[in-house]
């Protein structure tokens, strides 16, 4: 059966790009972007199966340098105002989807 997740999860999705919901690109490079993502599919009557026989290789990539200002890193601290800021944000935006999944942006 489906997989139930938890508000954290950030699946690897495939679909096609006709029925899927676009992300909201106010998470653009900040993070929460695919957390966000999978919340509205699920929202919008989305399931996640897993496929037993298949595998996805995602390679690494560096934090981009507003996702370092927003969470840190080893070498610095993270920008307090913006993460609040993004924090908000994200509470707004899974709000808005409890309310009315149609109501959030999304625009890229």
């Amino acid at each position: 059966g489906p997989l139930q997740a938890g508000e954290a999860f950030e699946p690897f999705v495939l679909g096609g790009r006709s029925v899927l919901p676009l992300y909201d690109e106010r998470f653009r490079g900040y993070g929460w972007d695919k957390t966000t993502h999978a919340n509205q599919l699920r929202a919008e009557g989305f399931s996640y199966y897993l496929l037993p026989h298949h595998f996805v290789i995602a390679r690494y990539h560096q934090p981009t340098p507003t996702a370092v200002r927003v969470f840190g890193s080893s070498e610095t601290d993270s920008d307090q105002f913006l993460r609040m800021r993004m924090e908000w944000l994200y509470n707004r935006f899974i709000a808005q989807l409890a309310d009315d999944p149609a109501s959030v942006p999304a625009v890229s």
